[in-house]
């Protein structure tokens, strides 16, 4: 016997509310961002990156933190004469 439209859909609603109050618990773990993610590519939600959406700041910090790590040419040369005298402090 098959399931129902309705009991599917119940499912679908208890699943997406447990989802819901399980990502907004302090210290979620990842294998339950990972359901709810693809809970919602399963489904077909997405969102774009806005300045005033949670997936625009996610965007932003990530875009700040690539370049604070970003090294220059002009600082790999200064760390390379570092690098190049420092058997000489030895």
């Amino acid at each position: 016997m098959a399931a129902t439209e309705d009991k599917l859909g119940a499912l679908h609603d208890a699943l997406a509310t447990i989802l819901t109050q399980k990502v907004q618990e302090e210290d979620t773990p990842a294998a339950i961002l990972a359901v709810a993610a693809k809970f919602l590519k399963d489904n077909n939600i997405t969102c774009s990156p806005a300045g005033d959406n949670a997936l625009g700041e996610l965007e932003a910090a990530l875009r700040e933190k690539r370049n604070r790590a970003r090294i220059t040419a002009q600082d790999r040369a200064e760390l390379g004469l570092v690098a190049d005298v420092s058997h000489l402090m030895q």
